[in-house]
This record gives structure tokens, sequence and C-alpha cells, in this order.
């Protein structure tokens, strides 16, 4: 509907505004903190706000029909590269400085929250494009 694809482009909107000033050229992970003014407060990542980015990339691929699948498969994988591979076996690295260094003291058990609401949806999405792709070969 026309409603729907409005909104949809308003998130595209608010998600390149927030892409283009609040993620780190070098890791490409978001900033914790930014200014109004778009000045970097804290240029610090952490893993809750990368998952979060994953989100929003799975919802703006529902919105736009599958055009942000690129993009969520990026965010996984800057996710796992800079806070899961590099953490000791099992665990993962809640916060990174700008440069992707470790400032990790502990692992936050709120992490299980992100991870079910980031990764539940992605293997959703993932179940639906694999079914097109079985019933498609049906017809």
């Amino acid at each position: 509907t026309g409603a729907s694809v409005h909104a949809a482009g308003i998130c595209q909107h608010l998600d390149i505004i927030a892409t283009s000033n609040g993620v780190n050229a070098d890791t490409q992970l978001p900033r914790l903190r930014m200014g109004f003014g778009g000045q970097v407060l804290d240029g610090s990542s952490r893993s809750w706000a990368q998952l979060e980015a994953v989100r929003s990339a799975i919802a703006l691929s529902r919105l736009s029909g599958g055009g942000y699948g690129r993009e969520v498969e990026f965010r996984i994988r800057q996710f796992l590269k800079h806070h899961v591979e590099p953490a000791p076996l099992g665990g993962w690295l809640d916060c990174l400085d700008e440069m992707g260094a470790s400032l990790s003291k502990n692992m936050p058990s709120s992490i299980l929250y992100h991870l079910v609401n980031a990764f539940v949806p992605y293997f959703e999405m993932q179940n639906q494009k694999l079914l097109k792709s079985r019933l498609a070969l049906l017809n």
C-alpha cells in the first residue's frame, strides 16, 4: 500500500542518516553516542548496538521486499568478526574502542536478549528464502 511504501522510505532515510554519521569508518560498527550536530561523543562500540543494527537491516529488508539482504549479512559478519571471533571460546567482547580493541572486563548476560531478537528474525528470513527457492524448483 501507499502508506507502507512511505513508511519504508522514511525508515530507509533514517538508516542512511544513522549509518553515515554513526558508524565507525574503520570497523563499520555503530558508535555508542553521537551529538545532535553529528559529533562523536563516544566512539566505542557495544555488541548490543551491532545486533540492533542487524535487526534494523532485517526490518528494512522486509519493508523493501528483500533489498537489504546484503546489508543484513554484512552487519552479521561485522558482529561475528569484531565481537565473537576474537573472544574467548564460547564468549563475546561486549565493548570495543574506536580501533576495535576490546574494552570488555566481562560478558554481560543481557546480550542473550539482543542475540535472540536479532537472530530469530534472521533465521526466519533465511527460511522464507529457502522455501521460495524450493517452490520455484517445483514450478
